[in-house]
């Protein structure tokens, strides 16, 4: 609870300074944490054996959450992403369905989420693996701006900033968290978590790199141009963003990015849009 209540007094802040209007009226009744033990077999094999941490559940406004029952901030990291999510710009198509003896019933349906675009028959999410990139990035900075403000997290980040100076398997900023586990036979395991969507953000970095030494007399860092990336996720303004990429890789490359990052989903179904 108190990770919880941490996180939605600092989120406002923290979507505002990427341009973005923060939703208002979220508590934490709006965030489920899922108990695996207690999941249907099949339930279990869609959450367990794809790997999901999360979920955003955009028709009911929830935020499903798996926890990492060894590491708090690891489940403090899920519950971010999944709150970006939520935060992310959100747009629908209205379609009318006729309902017997009743008048007409519109079903709304997303037509983006973030940077996400359906195509009309919800078979096809392009540019869905930058998108989760760019979540994933920005739960980097929210955990580095925020994280250390959460007491429960003080003991997990001080051993996070010791595995960042002393390992040489990972670049340092891609540690996300650190478990020592006690074995039976008292030997220690240390596991490292890094960032997750791992080939979505080298795509990111390269994307960012390549935007970035096109255009360094307009910018002074990377970090500039992924502002304009996350503000396009969180604010649906997606104009200055399509322009970077045109004047800079040429035309048609905005749509290639789309393709090439895109989702596809045969069932057409939108009920499970961010994992």
């Amino acid at each position: 609870m108190e990770i919880i209540t941490r996180i939605l007094a600092s989120m406002p802040e923290f979507v505002s300074s990427y341009g973005g209007r923060a939703v208002t009226g979220l508590t934490e009744a709006n965030f489920h944490i899922i108990d695996s033990r207690r999941l249907s077999e099949d339930g279990q094999e869609a959450i367990l054996g794809a790997g999901v941490a999360g979920l955003y559940d955009f028709d009911r406004q929830r935020l499903l959450v798996l926890p990492d029952e060894r590491s708090q901030l690891t489940t403090a990291q899920r519950m971010v992403h999944e709150t970006l999510h939520l935060e992310s710009f959100l747009s629908f198509t209205a379609d009318d369905i006729s309902v017997t003896g009743q008048s007409n019933k519109v079903l709304l349906r997303p037509r983006r989420i973030g940077l996400s675009v359906f195509n009309d028959a919800y078979t096809k999410r392009f540019f869905r693996g930058i998108d989760e990139a760019v979540i994933e990035e920005l739960t980097a900075r929210f955990d580095a701006r925020y994280f250390s403000l959460i007491p429960s997290l003080a003991t997990e980040i001080e051993r996070r900033e010791e595995m960042r100076k002393t390992t040489q398997i990972l670049n340092r900023n891609q540690i996300a968290s650190v478990v020592d586990t006690v074995l039976p036979d008292r030997r220690y395991e240390i596991t490292i978590h890094a960032w997750r969507y791992g080939s979505e953000r080298k795509m990111l970095d390269s994307l960012m790199t390549n935007l970035y030494e096109a255009n360094t007399n307009r910018f002074t860092s990377r970090e500039e141009v992924f502002d304009i990336v996350a503000q396009a996720v969180l604010t649906g303004k997606l104009l200055n963003l399509a322009r970077l990429i045109e004047r800079t890789l040429g035309e048609g490359s905005m749509r290639a990015l789309g393709e090439n990052t895109m989702l596809l989903n045969t069932e057409g179904d939108t009920s499970s849009a961010n994992l």
